[in-house]
């Protein structure tokens, strides 16, 4: 299997077909957004901000909450849509939909546990009011759906990227992102 060769700076995740039409996933070629937001996530000494759609990935909470621990002053802040768009806008009932709803209440859980007070979590809405018995307010407000894709490491590095960080954004599509460093 010939690997790609580093592109100019630019991180990616990149996948492809496997061979013979039977198989659960595609075949992982180029982790480099996983890999970088899991190194920059183990040298965070004061804070760590993240503004995603989704937090569902194991390996990046799972490396949270080692640095909770490893780094007792660290704090976090997560920007988060207040539920996820196709739930929020389409009100999706799907077993998918459930899925990532349970995968980012496990991950928010895990991480209230292991930051205690250290950890705040946003889900930004409109300020006004509208009644609705939809997903699309947040305490009667809009929700202001978060798009962003943006990791920043104490005041020396970051992360802007198309991921998300769910396992098929770190592991299975197309994506790209730089990492700024020593701004």
């Amino acid at each position: 299997e010939v690997q790609p060769s580093a592109f100019g700076g630019v991180l990616r995740t990149l996948s492809c077909d496997v061979p013979g039409g039977r198989r659960l996933a595609p075949h992982e070629v180029l982790r480099e957004l996983e890999e970088a937001h899991l190194r920059l996530i183990r040298t965070a000494k004061r804070y760590i901000f993240i503004e995603t759609q989704f937090l569902r990935s194991t390996p990046i909470t799972d490396a949270l909450v080692t640095a909770a621990a490893a780094q007792p002053d660290l704090q976090l802040v997560v920007l988060l849509p207040a539920a996820p768009e196709d739930v929020a806008f389409d009100s999706s009932d799907d077993m998918d939909a459930k899925y990532g709803e349970q995968l980012q209440s496990t991950a928010v859980e895990r991480l209230r546990d292991a930051f205690g007070d250290r950890v705040f979590f946003g889900a930004p809405a409109q300020p006004r009011r509208m009644q609705t018995d939809g997903r699309d307010t947040h305490y009667d407000a809009p929700i202001i759906y978060i798009h962003a894709k943006v990791m920043v490491i104490d005041d020396r590095a970051a992360i802007v990227s198309s991921a998300n960080l769910n396992g098929r954004s770190m592991r299975w599509d197309s994506e790209t992102g730089i990492e700024l460093a020593e701004p």
